[in-house]
């Protein structure tokens, strides 16, 4: 039955696919892998249909994940919702606490709308302009 696999010869139990696994043909023996940063929500599942994006790893799929990065700051108050996974904003590592990495994906750290390349004080939002 699809879902299921007959993992050695001469069984007959089926087993179900893992999770993140699917088998969609009768008289499998194996279960194929969800392609990368996807999951399954149930096991015994039948076609990479069922394999949902999840892009930080939380095991929840980015439909219903609130924070698809995983950097602590909520989808809809985050400037980079599917930026770098991995690390957590902070004011050390995000100045504005937009959910951008300041080093490698903000280019505007104070968020006054100067980008830091042009920015006398790039992590004052204050003042852009030393005079």
């Amino acid at each position: 039955d699809p879902g299921f696999f007959v993992p050695e010869a001469g069984q007959s139990q089926q087993t179900p696919a893992p999770f993140d696994q699917f088998v969609s043909s009768s008289r499998s023996t194996v279960a194929e892998s969800c392609p990368e940063n996807t999951i399954t929500l149930q096991e015994s599942s039948t076609s990479e249909d069922q394999c949902l994006i999840d892009s930080d790893g939380d095991r929840l799929h980015d439909e219903v994940d609130q924070d698809d990065d995983g950097d602590g700051i909520d989808d809809i108050i985050d400037r980079c919702p599917l930026g770098l996974v991995g690390w957590s904003s902070t004011v050390d590592v995000d100045n504005d606490s937009d959910g951008c990495k300041d080093i490698e994906e903000d280019e505007d750290d104070d968020n006054d709308g100067f980008p830091d390349l042009q920015d006398a004080l790039p992590l004052d939002s204050t003042e852009w302009n030393d005079n």
